[in-house]
Formats: C-alpha cells, sequence, structure tokens
C-alpha cells in the first residue's frame, strides 16, 4: 500500500513475499458417464507478509463449492 492511501485507522504497510498453506477434500458423485458433481472444502492458512497486513482480520480462510461437470 502507498503511503498516500494510509489513514490514522490503517497505518500503510509493506508487504513481503509469503507462502499459504491449503488443506482440502474434494469428494465426486457419477451421476451419467458424462455428468458429475463435486463438493470441495478447503482451509487456507495465509502466511505473514498476508495476515500482518492491517487490512486483514483473520490468519485463516475457508473454502466450499460445490459444482457440475460435463464431458464431451
Amino acid at each position: 500500500m502507498e503511503s498516500t492511501e494510509a489513514r490514522s485507522d490503517r497505518p500503510a504497510y509493506e508487504g513481503t513475499s509469503t507462502v499459504n498453506l491449503e488443506l482440502g477434500l474434494r469428494t465426486g458423485y457419477l451421476l451419467t458417464p458424462n455428468q458429475s458433481v463435486f463438493l470441495d472444502v478447503s482451509t487456507t492458512r495465509l502466511g505473514s507478509g498476508i495476515k500482518n497486513s492491517p487490512l486483514v482480520e483473520k490468519s485463516t480462510q475457508s473454502g466450499f463449492r460445490i459444482g457440475y461437470i460435463y464431458r464431451f
């Protein structure tokens, strides 16, 4: 963030490179030979270069996705 974007309640922050750790699980169900549905559940632990930012409130993020796949 540039110093011109800093405010009294949000100081300037110069992020650094970081590594996020992600753990997830996917399960799927075959409806027909060409169609399937899936469910993804995951959690990501943010690296210090991100979680130390004044804009970030939590050090982890959770995800939940449902999808449909049609194979030609």
